[in-house]
This record gives structure tokens, C-alpha cells and sequence, in this order.
């Protein structure tokens, strides 16, 4: 964290010439190149793009869960923290991202069938992320996640809970994907294609 970086009051975030690149041994692939954006407070940015045209990654980028060989070839993401602390995410360690990633800014994910892990509950996963930042009785996790399923419209959700995904539709898989996101009530929320597989009621 740097004291000297700069962020107007009314920015949640400002991107600047963010380029991400995937380094191969005889290659390197420029799927992001020069994104420039920025983003008010309590409002709403939409990225829009062909297939391939490096929006997943942009946001996979600022979260920090580029696969490799991807990285962050150069640029500038400042983010604001509820505390106030100016962050870049494009240059920050990923101990600070851990903190901030889930609690701060959350994410949700494009493919629901394979976000989730198979041999735990959804219940557990969703429950992991709130365990992380918070410390939280048994009792109260379990609550928290039956409310967050429930908000998100999954019928059951006391008994839906201890189900594994594969038990589920990849509708409601999404619906978990969006609890999981939301489950720290994050200040800061990216959404990659959000209604993959939903149907109209939600």
C-alpha cells in the first residue's frame, strides 16, 4: 500500500492502460491491452465485447486469479477500500489481495459448472468464504448461509445446503455462485456474465 497514490473521492476504481499478457516460451499472447476505465461510487460499469476479446480476463486481472502464464504485464487499478486505504490491485502482494478479496470486492463467476468444487457441500463453500473474514460460530455460519441461500431464491435452502453440486441444475449453481459472492456483503461486486443458466425469476 502506497500513501502517495491518488484517487478522486468519488471513484470506487480507476483502471489505467491495464494490459495482461500470457508469456509462452516462443509466445506471448496480449489479451488485455491498455484498458482504461473508471468507476463511481454506487454505480454501475458495464464492459461489453465480443467473445475473446479479454473481459473475463480484465476481471480475472483485478482479482488477482489470473491462471498461468497469464500476468499483469503493466498499468494501474486504484481501488479505494471501505477503510479509505488506496490499493493498486495491479501491483499489490497477494496477502493484502486475500484480505481484500471476498470481503472488499467479490466476484462472480462465469461458469458455474466447474467454479464449484465437487466433493464439498454448497454449503461449505459458501460458508468458507464468510469463515475467512469473520469468526463466527458453527451455528451462526450455518444460518447465515441458509438466509444468503434463501435470498438468492433456492427453495429448500435448509436442506439444499448440504447438497453437493452435482445434485443441483447449472441455474441453481448459479444462484450459489451468486451467494458465494455476496456472502461478505462486498463493497465493491464484479459480475462475469451473471445470469449464465438462470431462468427469468431471479
Amino acid at each position: 500500500m502506497n500513501s502517495e497514490l491518488i484517487l478522486a473521492d468519488d471513484l470506487a476504481l480507476k483502471v489505467t492502460n491495464l494490459s495482461t499478457h500470457f508469456v509462452f516460451k516462443r509466445r506471448t499472447a496480449k489479451a488485455v491491452r491498455n484498458v482504461t476505465f473508471s468507476i463511481k461510487k454506487g454505480k454501475t460499469l458495464a464492459i461489453v465485447g465480443e467473445s475473446g476479446s479479454g473481459k473475463s480476463v480484465t476481471a480475472l486481472s483485478l482479482m488477482h486469479l489470473l491462471a498461468r502464464p497469464g500476468q499483469i504485464a503493466s498499468g494501474q487499478a486504484l481501488y479505494r477500500t471501505s477503510g479509505g486505504t488506496i490499493v493498486d490491485l495491479a501491483a499489490t502482494d497477494e496477502l493484502t489481495m486475500r484480505k481484500i478479496r471476498g470481503q472488499e470486492i467479490s466476484m462472480i463467476f462465469q461458469e458455474p459448472m466447474s467454479s464449484l468444487n465437487p466433493l464439498f457441500t454448497v454449503g461449505d463453500q459458501i460458508g468458507e468464504m464468510l469463515s475467512l473474514h469473520e469468526e463466527i460460530s458453527k451455528k451462526d455460519l450455518r444460518k447465515r448461509v441458509i438466509e444468503m441461500l434463501e435470498l438468492v431464491e433456492i427453495p429448500g435452502a435448509e436442506r439444499r445446503i448440504d447438497e453437493y453440486p452435482h445434485s443441483m441444475s447449472g441455474g441453481m449453481r448459479q444462484r450459489v455462485m451468486i451467494a458465494m459472492a455476496m456472502i461478505c456483503k462486498p463493497a465493491f461486486l464484479i459480475a462475469d456474465e451473471p445470469t449464465t443458466a438462470l431462468d427469468v425469476t431471479i
